[in-house]
This record gives C-alpha cells, structure tokens and sequence, in this order.
C-alpha cells in the first residue's frame, strides 16, 4: 500500500512475472496495469531494459475514468522469470480517493491462453491541498427598534453547524493562521447603514472587526486546521448600537484570509 499520493509525484511499479512450464511459452503476451485519471507513463522497462514507446499504450476506458497502461509484444520462454518496471508521473488528482489495482498478463494466442493475476496495488490518492467552504452568515430579522443589542447568527450558522468547513489533506502540515476582515458598514440598497457592526466574541471577551484583520483560529505544526464554527454566544455576533435601524435588508463583505505562520 502506499498512502498519500498526490499530483507530480513519481510513482514505479515493478512485477516480477514467471511463466508456469505447464502454460507453454509466451509468445504473443500482453502486460495489462490499470492506472490513476491522468498519469504519464515516463518509461517502461523488461528486466532493466527499457522499451520501445510502440510496444506500449494508455487506453481510456467508460470515458476515461479507468485508464489502463497496455504492453504488447511480450515473449518469453516456459519456466522463465523476467521484471516489469513502470515509472509513472501522477496527475489528475481532484479528490481523496482510493485505487485498487489488478495488474495481469495475458497470451493472445488462440491454440494457447492463458492470464495470470498479479499482486494487488493499493494506492491512496490525497489532492494535498488545504479545501475551505465559507458560508454565508445571516442575522435574521432585527426589530427596528433593537438598541445596544447583540444578535446572534441563525441557527444554520450554530454549531453543530460549521461557518468554514476545512479539509485539511496537506501532506506537511504547517501551522496555519485564520484571519477575517469585515470590508465596511452594513448598507442597504438605498446606500443606508445600519447602526452596528460584527464582533468576534470569545467567552464574553470581544473584537470589532470593521476594517480590522483579526485572527480567528491557528493549528499547531504537523496538526491539521480543524473546521471553524461556534455556539450561538460566541463568534461572530452583531451588535446594534444606540440607534434605530431604518428599514431594509443590509449586508456586507467579509474577507477570509489563510497564512502560512512559520
């Protein structure tokens, strides 16, 4: 098995293949080695030396998604071993995922088939990558007569509910750093402003956002960045000031950075 794999890494196969003297020789043999969505085939080599480009090909099957390298023109004598080596550079990684594959070798010869199965190839597959999904936040609808009020976020935006949604499948985790700006003001489509602003609440202990770079969360070296979400007495929270609100829907923009902290 071999875990991890992402785009741009080199990946060798290698099958060490007798012919059973009770199967009779090889004379038309193809070498079957199914592959993962766009890897190149960088050379293929029989016992050490390396063949010709001709003598091999990828076939794209059901649309691609089950490619699969092809060596034709193999022969070989009854009761002799030889090596298959396949050095591959891998692409078209776009999601964790596992493959199985079942290498095998076949005669094409009518008087005298046969197909041998070769060793099981697990291989697991990670986008290394850092994935993020923000939702939007709403507050629901506030009474125009709402002063020196904190509201919380709908429910939707309540844990168990996460506001980021993170999968980390980074193969070195460095610390991270998560940071969040609100641009400006809540406006309407009037160009009115709602007498508030966003705070960043931690167990009763608060920062504005309006303008300012606030750091949200960080993960340690070699720990992955966990989801980002809170109860409904923490996070980001809407305090509307000593003013009635004019009516209208308000919003604004919020600015999520992530950083490298080493």
């Amino acid at each position: 098995m071999i875990d991890d794999i992402a785009n741009g890494d080199i990946v060798s196969y290698r099958d060490e293949i007798t012919i059973s003297p009770d199967s009779g020789p090889l004379r038309k043999g193809t070498y079957v080695l199914p592959i993962y969505g766009d890897t190149e085939i960088d050379s293929v080599k029989i016992n050490d030396e390396e063949i010709d480009p001709s003598r091999y090909q990828v076939i794209n099957y059901f649309g691609g998604t089950s490619p699969i390298l092809q060596i034709d023109q193999i022969r070989r004598e009854s009761g002799e071993t030889f090596v298959i080596e396949v050095r591959t550079r891998v692409d078209g990684v776009y999601m964790n995922e596992q493959m199985v594959a079942h290498p095998y070798i076949y005669s094409g010869e009518e008087d005298n088939a046969y197909r041998f199965r070769g060793k099981d190839k697990v291989m697991n597959y990670v986008t290394n990558v850092l994935q993020k999904d923000v939702r939007d936040i709403s507050y629901g609808a506030v009474n125009a007569y709402t002063t020196d009020k904190i509201i919380s976020r709908t429910d939707d935006t309540n844990q168990p509910n996460d506001v980021v949604t993170v999968d980390d499948q980074r193969r070195t985790k460095e610390p991270i750093k998560v940071f969040l700006t609100q641009e400006g003001e809540f406006t309407n489509d009037d160009g009115g402003s709602l007498p508030g602003c966003l705070r960043l609440y931690d167990q009763g202990k608060f920062v504005e956002i309006v303008g300012k770079k606030v750091k949200v969360t960080e993960s340690q070296k070699d720990q992955p960045l966990n989801s980002i979400g809170w109860d409904k007495e923490n996070g980001l929270l809407l305090h509307i000031h000593d003013a009635a609100v004019a009516p209208g829907q308000y919003s604004t923009t919020l600015n999520w950075s992530f950083e490298n902290s080493i």
